[in-house]
This record gives structure tokens, sequence and C-alpha cells, in this order.
């Protein structure tokens, strides 16, 4: 479980995670659209390939919701989670957790993790206005909205299933606090992370 403690801004998940994962998804609403909307002869092949570009845009830059007894509840991803298992163990100098180790041996579920607030779940955010500089050598500003959730609040309980090369303690310190979100001006998304309970299954915990 994690209990944040300061802004969750929406932003996108470390793409070298979930690049794999993105591009399988696309396959599939591509289908899913091509199915509902081009044999009913209501878009053609351009406006489906920029529908699903929208749409994954949409996956990676807002918060996503899940259905929680009839009301959408505000989530964050498992991709994220193994985002930040791999840069927290990195900065830790965890030589065992690689970028491989992560994407083979480490499972989070589920996929959608959602917040609460006081055991009850989270349902609204704020959006706010920031300035964003291009990198370009015109330096171009402009202003960029961000669906932000402010503290306290913390996660659902979710698992982290690994091979037995990875060991609990590691695991600790990597949770025991952090960062997911936005990392501009380092003031998003600080969490502090318990290990609440531990499944011995065979060749894993």
């Amino acid at each position: 479980m994690l209990r944040f403690v300061s802004p969750l801004r929406a932003t996108r998940p470390v793409g070298s995670i979930v690049a794999s994962h993105i591009q399988s998804t696309k396959g599939r609403i591509s289908e899913l659209v091509r199915e509902r909307y081009l044999r009913a002869g209501i878009m053609n092949e351009k406006e489906i390939e920029n529908e699903v570009k929208d749409w994954l845009k949409r996956l990676q830059t807002v918060f996503p919701r899940k259905q929680y007894n009839g009301v959408e509840q505000v989530c964050i991803t498992s991709s994220q989670v193994l985002g930040f298992v791999y840069e927290k163990s990195r900065a830790l100098g965890m030589k065992n957790i690689t970028l491989r180790v992560v994407k083979q041996l480490i499972n989070v579920h589920p996929y959608l993790i959602g917040l609460r607030r006081g055991n009850k779940p989270v349902t609204e955010t704020m959006y706010v206005e920031d300035t964003v500089v291009s990198a370009s050598k015109d330096r171009r500003t402009a202003i960029k909205v961000y669906e932000v959730l402010e503290p306290p609040f913390e996660t659902e309980r979710f698992y982290v299933e690994t091979h037995d090369s990875i060991t609990i303690d590691q695991l600790r310190e990597i949770f025991a606090f952090g960062r997911i979100g936005s990392s501009r001006k380092q003031g998003y998304g600080s969490f502090r992370g318990r290990v609440v309970g531990v499944l011995e299954d065979g060749g894993g915990s």
C-alpha cells in the first residue's frame, strides 16, 4: 500500500516499461474500432488511425478510472508501479534488478490500482494549468492543463509477484518511500509505502 503525502499529477508512465503493452493494446483497440466504425461506414481507415492515436495519448496522460460499487474510482496503473520499481532499484544500486528483470520477473496486479481516502474511493480530482517550455531552440512556451489529486490519499492493497532472486528486503527498501507521476520540480506524487504481507509460494514471494 502506498500513502501519498504530496499532490499526484497525472502523467505518462516510463515508456521503456510499457511500450510493448501499449503496442499490443493498440492492436486490440484498432480491431475494436475498425469492427465498430469501419463496417458501419462511420469512419475511414485514416480516421480510425487518428482515433486510436488519440486514445493512446489519453491513456498515457490522464488518470484512468475503474468501476467500484457504481462509481468511477481514480486509479494509478501497475505500469507506473513497475516504472517506479525500476528507477528506484537503479538509484539504490540494486544491480540484480535490471530492466529485463522488471519486465519478465516482476508482476504487479491488478492493472488498475484504485485510490482511496478515508476508506472511500477517490472519485474527483482537480485540473490545474502549468507553463510548459519546449526543448527547441526558440524555447516556446505553452499552457498545459494537468489533472491533480491532493493528499492525503492512499492506494488500495495491490500485489507484487516476484522471482525468488528478488528478496522481500529489497522490495521493502524500494517501497519505503518514493515518487510516482510527474517529476516537474520534484514536487508531485511523493509517497510512503509498506509491505502489508508476504505469501510464500514455492519459487517466489
